[in-house]
């Protein structure tokens, strides 16, 4: 596939996810401050999809996809609530590994 085609697809990708997210950005600005609040999350992480999609290197079928959902940043969100894994997860997993070397730097510098 030529690479002009291959960036079309990816741009109309992108588009797609960045029009989604303003559709919903917009949407929070008509509800209170309280249904604001209990959208922050599903907004935040609509906003790192976008982002993942805009910015990291995915693999074209990825892209096609996107272009033939209805609502991808909906579905994908839908599909980040289902797993396992919470944000807590991770994030505690990213801090252990932070923390172990802060420990290690720590006991290098005491020696």
């Amino acid at each position: 596939m030529v690479k002009i085609e291959i960036e079309k697809i990816k741009s109309k990708a992108i588009k797609k996810l960045s029009d989604e997210y303003l559709e919903f950005y917009n949407s929070l600005k008509s509800k209170s401050k309280s249904e604001i609040m209990i959208k922050a999350y599903e907004l935040v992480c609509k906003n790192e999809i976008k982002e993942l999609y805009m910015y990291d290197d995915n693999k074209l079928s990825d892209y096609k996809a996107i272009l033939k959902m209805d609502k991808p940043l909906d579905e994908l969100y839908k599909v980040w609530l289902s797993f396992d894994e919470t944000i807590y997860m991770v994030m505690k997993e990213n801090f252990h590994v932070y923390m172990s070397r802060q420990a290690r730097a720590n006991d290098i510098q005491e020696r």
